[in-house]
């Protein structure tokens, strides 16, 4: 008896080693603690959707490495969602936490972000667009920038890849690219689309109206009476408005999106086939220097970019006698933006160069504004004809030819 107790003994030692080592058993929960919001499925090979928070429950679908969803209450390890994408198609249910990753608490905002000109944009103006786009939490990593028409027609359109925690969008590139004075008269959307590092987007939608201008009558001389000399400079203007017009002030011809860049740099321009057919050749040191705002560095003198590089070549085309002929200017002064200061101190044909901003070639004035040939007004660097209202600028700088009569 004592050897079988003995056998029966080592027996059952044996048949339990077995069992421990055939017997799966559940993993202790993660010691990790979960909480509310938004989830990612991080897992290689999906997580399990199920109907209680344990695996005892029955299974309604799975959902694959990426899917996002909102976590709304926790139990442990599992996380309640009203809805998440499976291969079943979308389900409520528990989701283990232990195979997903909690999506930082990025926040984005639109700081100061308005409609171009406060929604109302008169055809032909050029806006900026204001405002800053903020990220905490992860830095911003794509901007887009969209206009849309009433028909839901995307008509404009601009993106930028960043790694930045701010954007400023004034003076940005898709403020150089989103040109609103250009568009049609009409209701539009501007729709602004922020993604960042971690995965989290926004978007802010604006609305605007483009309209004509209030008075779109030509501005005639109030401050002089033209003589024969200004009647010859006003003919020079004159052509070469008709010359150029509506037209592109750039090496290629074509619309440009930039302010600074080879294609409207006017010593490209002025080696241009287009140019050279129309104006012959010549050399950007025979135009002259608007003294008084900048320096070369930054393109302010004679080798210049966009509204400073036609107005210098405008100058020059005004008041050559030959196409070997170099063109100088003197300073006037500088002087509040208004109709008497105007009246008194520009002749038609001078550089006017408001608030350090835009260069101009002055034609004449009204009680509401200036009448000017420039480029780049509307972006894009076209040449235009237009009226400038006095509420726009409040300094200008005059600039005229030393061998003006």
């Amino acid at each position: 008896m004592r050897i079988k107790s003995k056998w029966l003994t080592r027996l059952g030692c044996i048949l339990m080693a077995v069992v421990l080592m055939t017997t799966t058993f559940a993993l202790p929960a993660s010691a990790a603690s979960y909480s509310t919001g938004k989830y990612t499925v991080s897992h290689s090979k999906g997580v399990n959707v199920r109907k209680g928070a344990g695996t005892s429950y029955a299974v309604q679908g799975a959902a694959e490495k990426g899917v996002s969803f909102d976590v709304t209450k926790v139990s442990g390890e599992w996380g309640y969602t009203k809805s998440i994408k499976t291969t079943s198609g979308k389900k409520s249910g528990w989701v283990s936490l232990n195979y997903c990753k909690k999506a930082p608490n990025t926040k984005i905002t639109f700081s100061s972000v308005s409609a171009p000109n406060n929604g109302n944009v008169v055809l032909g103006k050029g806006y900026h667009l204001s405002g800053k786009i903020a990220s905490s939490g992860s830095n911003i990593s794509s901007i887009q920038g969209q206009v849309f028409n009433s028909s839901s027609k995307q008509v404009m359109s601009k993106s930028v890849s960043v790694n930045t925690s701010s954007y400023n969008l004034k003076d940005s590139a898709i403020d150089n690219a989103l040109t609103f004075g250009t568009l049609s008269t009409g209701s539009y959307t501007l729709k602004y689309t922020v993604k960042t590092k971690d995965g989290t987007s926004a978007t802010k939608s604006l609305s605007f109206k483009v309209s004509k201008p209030a008075d779109t009558a030509t501005p005639k001389p109030t401050n002089i009476t033209l003589t024969s000399a200004d009647k010859n400079i006003k003919a020079k203007i004159d052509t070469l408005s008709n010359l150029l017009d509506g037209e592109y002030f750039t090496a290629n011809g074509k619309s440009c999106g930039n302010s600074c860049c080879d294609q409207c740099y006017n010593a490209n321009v002025i080696q241009s086939n287009w140019f050279r057919n129309m104006f012959g050749g010549v050399s950007v040191t025979q135009f002259p220097e608007s003294y008084g705002y900048g320096s070369d560095a930054n393109g302010y003198f004679c080798n210049a970019y966009s509204c400073v590089g036609f107005a210098h070549f405008a100058e020059w085309y005004i008041f050559k006698t030959s196409n070997k002929s170099k063109v100088s200017v003197k300073n006037i002064g500088t002087y509040s933006f208004n109709s008497s200061n105007i009246n008194k101190y520009a002749k038609i044909g001078d550089i006017l160069r408001l608030d350090n901003r835009h260069s101009v070639i002055y034609i004449s004035s009204n009680a509401n504004g200036i009448l000017v040939l420039d480029c780049n007004y509307v972006k894009k660097s076209m040449v235009a004809e237009h009226q400038i209202s006095y509420s726009e600028y409040s300094k200008a700088t005059i600039s005229r030819a030393t061998n003006r009569s």
